[in-house]
């Protein structure tokens, strides 16, 4: 089967920006992105002589806007958030930014937080999970002005990566009220167990039917995948699918395409100090039943410098 698609290769140097499409909905209309490690999120225009740690990305008209931002206002409010990387965030249906996880604390627009105790697990040296956040915040199905977050949990060491791995989903449920503060009215400690990725933990798209939602979650170094329907009832469906490719230690940047229909992730491979291997998996999904059905993976060769990291859908 060919596939028509246009694809961008992104090259980075120690973080990964990303944006999940939902399908016609509003809720990445208001990206906040925030950037201290490398050059990509400072100063955008040369000139500007103020220094900048991040940019508002606005598609509320479906045309991107860029604002630097050293200090955003809300009103009379500024927004500033304690920042580590891979952060997870969402906007509310009318495209306005409503929350920021961290991996440690859950802040509003306003830069208030709460702190995610829960949560709280040993850290292992300097390897500490909330420096790689790989969550994911959805809207709660059938429930206006609320929301999910779905975190890694349950760490263990693993010494021969020297990662901490995540076994098991949690779930913490909050609402945004009306003045867009949040409050914190569930934590579901045990969503699915398994042995996750150290990134690309999971990701979403909606169900065929325009509502509920699926969520997708490799094993980590195996060829299984985890996939859950997430509805007003909670979550239902859980089935482990094997697939015809092997996830790596890492599944870079997983993503669906806008209609749906096609997921992916990238591997990068270390071979040699100067010869890294990268690898770009595609998996047909089925948006109805939620199983993966034509799979294609391919292989491209680059130098250490040059690795494929992320693959855009084109729109169409």
């Amino acid at each position: 089967m060919k596939i028509f698609l246009s694809i961008f290769f992104v090259l980075v140097f120690s973080i990964q920006l990303k944006s999940q499409d939902y399908l016609n909905q509003k809720y990445d209309r208001e990206k906040l992105i925030l950037d201290r490690l490398t050059l990509g999120c400072l100063n955008l225009d040369p000139l500007d002589t103020l220094v900048r740690i991040g940019n508002i990305f606005n598609f509320h008209d479906d045309t991107l806007k860029v604002l630097g931002v050293d200090t955003f206002f809300k009103g009379e409010t500024t927004l500033k958030f304690e920042y580590y990387t891979n952060c997870t965030q969402i906007s509310n249906k009318e495209g306005n930014f409503t929350a920021f996880f961290n991996g440690g604390f859950l802040y509003d627009r306003y830069g208030n937080f709460e702190d995610l105790t829960m949560l709280k697990e040993t850290v292992y040296g300097h390897r500490g999970h909330l420096g790689i956040n790989r969550s994911l915040i959805l809207p709660y199905v059938g429930r206006d002005s609320t929301y999910i977050l779905l975190t890694p949990w349950n760490h263990v060491e693993d010494p021969d990566y020297e990662v901490l791995n995540p076994t098991s989903i949690a779930g913490v449920v909050f609402r945004e009220e009306n003045n867009g503060k949040l409050k914190v009215l569930d934590f579901i400690p045990e969503i699915i167990k398994g042995n996750f990725c150290f990134f690309g933990t999971m990701s979403a798209v909606r169900h065929a039917n325009g509502r509920d939602w699926w969520i997708v979650a490799p094993q980590r170094l195996d060829n299984k995948v985890h996939t859950f329907l997430f509805t007003k009832d909670g979550f239902i469906n859980k089935n482990t699918q094997e697939t015809k490719y092997v996830t790596g230690d890492v599944s870079n940047n997983p993503e669906f395409s806008p209609d749906g229909q096609w997921y992916t992730r990238t591997h990068v491979e270390v071979l040699t100090q100067w010869h890294n291997k990268s690898t770009i998996q595609f998996y047909k999904f089925n948006r109805c039943s939620g199983i993966f059905e034509d799979q294609i993976e391919f292989e491209m060769d680059y130098e250490d410098t040059s690795n494929v990291v992320q693959v855009i859908f084109e729109k169409k």
